[in-house]
């Protein structure tokens, strides 16, 4: 391994020292050198590499000029100090690690949250800090582990893999903008939300349950590619039959996704289905005509783990299962429904809650629930398990807690999942880059 620490402190300032390093790097970071990780403090950018000059990144003209040397010499990684807060960037194949601080949170990325600071107005937001520890083993990415400081019994030991997907209902990636103030009193600031994904990367989870909608957006689209390369695979759901520009997308992203999961109206289950680059998960969208209830403006989607009469009229590769009870019974009744049909089958395990104008806030319920699916799928590993839902969904209808807490931070449930994948005979390796 190359490894290559940067004084970026002294980038674009003209002197005689600026001028000795960049001879230096232009001979360092030579093309045809070993595996190469960087280590800089001004990260080049927060959010792109076209954004405008701010307190937490590094100007032109050093910025474009560092960001080409290290394309040239195809740098594994580049870790970044500074921000004292996690992101997570992905460059020309290069990925950016902006690490957090062992001090304090940066109070101003508490705005990265639709909802109030915590402790210190976002500055003593305990979870968030941590150190990062580098596995150099022979592989095509760096491994990397993030240790949190704040836990019991703080170790760079992480999940190999989480036998869990996660839905991910909030935006994954959203964009925000930081108040002009503070140390920014003059530019706006834009960044990136990068908790939620970086929650799930740290449990193992390699599996993610996403609107189509990301599927379409192209930034989404690129981010999912490159995380890709670290095992991620997606699985995008929409009210079918999609589009030939939506079939295009799948076929054009087949190596980041897992499926595509297809909502169909009952009454169209028997409609053929146009092929697709991926497996098709079918889930049918309301109820059965027997079951007569009052209206609802809230329609289900998903077989019902017992539904005898529905499963012969599914199509595609997979038939989701709608999974509000015990995970462990409900898998096994799936299981044994589908064996002797040849019918793969998918478990579509929700989370707690109460009626739409209710919180269940009830956060043992929420550990219990999880652990249960974590079960279900050891057990059945032929079965893709998919909790529903991963973030706290605090306002609107049906109100719960999730694993992570709006701020991003893990509640009891995440912590819980995080200890049953490290027992269960996870490696101490990685949860960022571990294909």
């Amino acid at each position: 391994m190359r490894l290559v620490g940067i004084d970026t402190p002294v980038l674009n300032t003209g002197g005689p020292l600026e001028a000795e390093q960049w001879a230096w790097l232009e001979g360092v970071l030579a093309p045809d050198g070993p595996p190469t990780l960087c280590f800089v403090h001004y990260p080049p950018f927060l959010l792109d590499p076209d954004e405008a000059e701010h307190y937490d990144n590094l100007a032109e003209p050093g910025r474009g000029r560092l960001l080409a040397l290290f394309e040239r010499a195809r740098v594994g990684a580049v870790f970044c100090g500074h921000v004292h807060h996690p992101f997570w960037n992905h460059h020309r194949g290069i990925d950016y690690y902006l690490v957090p601080s062992t001090a304090f949170v940066r109070p101003g990325f508490a705005e990265l949250a639709r909802v109030a600071p915590g402790d210190e107005y976002g500055r003593n937001e305990v979870e968030r800090l941590g150190f990062c520890v580098v596995d150099l083993a022979p592989a095509s990415r760096p491994r990397v582990s993030w240790v949190a400081t704040h836990a019991d019994d703080p170790a760079p030991a992480a999940p190999r893999r989480c036998p869990l997907g996660l839905t991910l209902r909030h935006a994954w990636d959203a964009v925000e903008d930081v108040a002009v103030d503070g140390l920014d009193p003059y530019r706006r600031k834009r960044a990136r939300n990068d908790l939620v994904l970086l929650a799930a990367w740290d449990l193992g989870v390699r599996l993610l349950r996403v609107p189509f909608d990301d599927l379409r957006d192209p930034a989404t689209r690129a981010r999912m590619l490159a995380l890709a390369e670290h095992g991620f695979r997606f699985v995008p759901f929409a009210v079918g039959p999609l589009s030939d520009a939506d079939r295009a997308l799948v076929e054009a992203c087949r190596g980041a996704l897992r499926a595509v999961e297809l909502v169909i109206p009952r009454a169209q289950l028997d409609l053929p289905l146009p092929a697709l680059a991926v497996d098709r998960w079918v889930a049918p969208l309301g109820r059965r005509p027997d079951v007569l209830e009052d209206f609802d403006h809230f329609v289900p989607h998903g077989f019902a783990p017992d539904a005898d009469d529905d499963l012969p009229r599914a199509r595609g590769e997979g038939a989701v299962f709608r999974v509000a009870s015990d995970p462990v019974a409900a898998v096994a009744r799936i299981v044994a429904h589908t064996a002797d049909r040849g019918r793969a089958a998918v478990a579509l395990v929700l989370l707690p809650r109460e009626a739409e104008g209710r919180a269940q806030v009830d956060d043992a319920r929420v550990t219990e629930r999880a652990l249960a699916a974590f079960e279900a799928a050891l057990a059945h590993p032929q079965v893709p398990v998919l909790l529903d839902t991963t973030v706290d969904h605090d306002r609107g209808y049906f109100p719960r807690h999730g694993l992570l807490d709006r701020r991003g931070n893990p509640r009891s449930a995440w912590r819980a999942l995080r200890a049953a994948a490290v027992k269960a005979g996870s490696s101490p390796t990685n949860p960022l880059a571990r294909g």
